[in-house]
């Protein structure tokens, strides 16, 4: 973790850029330990990804100015989410701390079954580190791709079986599937707080992280990578830290006391 350390005190004043970009608030975790009760699987998504090779199942989109992956993206947000939540008194489990698969490599062809397999298996292991430590919820990190080169909203997903080929997935209460729409709405209306982009309502999502899991659960794109002037923000640490202090208070609105932030004064940059 002494890396997870050393980024943080990296954190600089922002530079200049064509989209504005929120300030960088002097934050800590409100007093009390509001989220004591709360143990929370927090799932940095994909992991290991690498690019031009046949290697396994990593998944996710990257950087439109850099080397950098989805896969990195998720874990720097991620990381600093879990400073923040075990501030609040929360029990964090991560599904990874690393730049790492979970699962065995794989070498087999894309289109082979053994590829397939491979792939269920990358994500049936962040299910049952979930439900393994008996997490209240399951909460996992992405960052999106798709639409035009000037495409940036954060989006959330919760499950809802019905009509889509899902209603073979575990059985969950009306209560489970409203908390996990309430907690993924909450951390949308914090994350656009907090990072200054649209975002879109949270909507049914059919992917396996949340579908195979009988606990509330959600899946939330935080912005889009492949619009350049978000990825070039994206490479100042300033945005992991904001996006994580966005989906923090979310998941305080629901589950504790809304936060109180301290921010520098007005005009004032913040340098740590």
């Amino acid at each position: 973790m002494r890396w997870f350390f050393a980024m943080a005190l990296a954190l600089g004043v922002l530079g200049a850029s064509a989209q504005e970009r929120p300030g960088n608030p002097l934050y800590t975790a409100p007093e009390g330990l509001p989220l004591q009760d709360l143990r929370i699987c927090v799932d940095a998504g994909h992991g290991g990804q690498t690019w031009g090779s046949a290697r396994g199942y990593t998944g996710g989109t990257r950087s439109a100015v850099s080397d950098q992956t989805e896969s990195d993206a998720n874990l720097r947000v991620a990381m600093f989410l879990w400073d923040l939540l075990t501030q609040a008194g929360a029990e964090v489990v991560m599904t990874r701390t690393f730049e790492t698969r979970l699962s065995a490599d794989c070498f087999a062809s894309p289109e082979s079954d053994e590829y397939s397999a491979n792939r269920r298996e990358e994500l049936n292991i962040r299910v049952r580190v979930a439900e393994a430590n008996d997490c209240d919820l399951l909460l996992s990190i992405h960052h999106n791709a798709g639409g035009g080169p000037e495409t940036n909203f954060s989006t959330a997903f919760y499950f809802e079986a019905g009509g889509d080929g899902s209603d073979n997935a575990p059985e969950r209460t009306a209560e489970t599937v409203e908390t996990s729409r309430d907690l993924a709405n909450a951390i949308l209306t914090h994350l656009h707080e907090r990072i200054g982009i649209e975002s879109r309502p949270a909507r049914h999502g059919n992917y396996h992280v949340i579908r195979e899991t009988s606990l509330p659960a959600v899946l939330v794109e935080c912005s889009f990578m492949p619009n350049r002037t978000q990825a070039e923000w994206m490479e100042d640490l300033s945005y992991s830290r904001l996006a994580a202090i966005g989906i923090f208070e979310g998941i305080l609105a629901q589950f504790g006391d809304e936060p109180e932030a301290e921010s520098a004064p007005a005009g004032e940059e913040v340098s740590k």
